[in-house]
């Protein structure tokens, strides 16, 4: 909308403002920079801003389903599940653990390394992204604000600002909102792993020291994963709701300074 707002427009102007020392509305000179202009927006939007959401987004609902099936695989051990599984991954993987292990045995210990996968990998994810989510946080709260202050200003402003704004502060709660809910998914699908090893089927095992195993796994499990801006904010709803009031007190404050 950005883009084809100066179609609607009764002089020929640029998507971004423009000051050139010559007549740019002249063909094909505006033709060729109003291109620009849509290709070098279009570019930064699709390639840039859309892609790194998505590629976040896609991390995290691959980590978020790889709890699923951990939990899963926990709720089906000692069972016909578990001989299954173990079955086909000696085959995949070829690690040789059948030698070393008992079958429950080494089902457990193929849980327990892909918990300590899961759990590395969000750490490192969490690495990896610490400066964009907190830029993210600091750009959502001053886009939020300046976008509401310029809908509510009392200078000459059109239908047309007032719908770009509105879509412009709409896309910035929506960005943010992607990252903080699979941010608090993630957090749900790891919380749900101690109630799945918990009501696993180890009452019914023989094995003390299997049995004192599985609690020590159990009290791993509860080092829940958390998505994350260098620690200092979690990337969940209550974040995202906290980063809303942050930004309309940030408007009470510019508006009241501007009068």
């Amino acid at each position: 909308m950005m883009v084809l707002t100066p179609v609607f427009s009764d002089e020929k102007s640029l998507p971004f403002p423009t000051s050139l020392l010559y007549n740019f509305t002249s063909s094909p000179s505006y033709e060729i920079l109003y291109f620009i202009h849509c290709f070098t927006f279009q570019f930064f939007i699709h390639f840039t801003i859309a892609g790194n959401d998505i590629l976040i987004l896609a991390f995290l609902l691959a980590v978020s389903q790889q709890y699923y099936i951990l939990r899963s695989s926990f709720a089906a051990f000692d069972t016909e599940v578990m001989l299954k599984v173990n079955k086909s991954l000696r085959k995949k993987y070829g690690d040789k653990l059948e030698l070393k292990y008992d079958e429950r045995k080494e089902y457990l210990y193929r849980c327990v390394r892909q918990h300590h996968m899961l759990l590395s990998f969000t750490k490192k994810l969490n690495s990896t992204l610490n400066p964009l989510e907190l830029s993210q946080l600091v750009v959502s709260i001053i886009a939020i604000c300046f976008g509401i202050l310029r809908i509510t200003s009392k200078g000459n402003i059109n239908s047309a600002d007032i719908f770009s704004s509105f879509y412009y502060i709409t896309a910035y709660i929506f960005q943010l909102a992607i990252d903080c809910y699979l941010g608090t998914y993630l957090f749900y699908q790891g919380s749900l792993l101690p109630d799945s090893i918990f009501c696993c089927n180890w009452q019914n095992l023989d094995d003390t020291k299997l049995k004192k195993d599985l609690m020590f796994i159990l009290l791993h499990s509860q080092r829940v994963p958390q998505f994350s801006s260098y620690g200092l904010y979690n990337m969940n709803m209550e974040s995202f709701l906290r980063v809303l009031r942050v930004a309309f007190s940030f408007y009470t404050m510019m508006s009241n300074v501007g009068r």
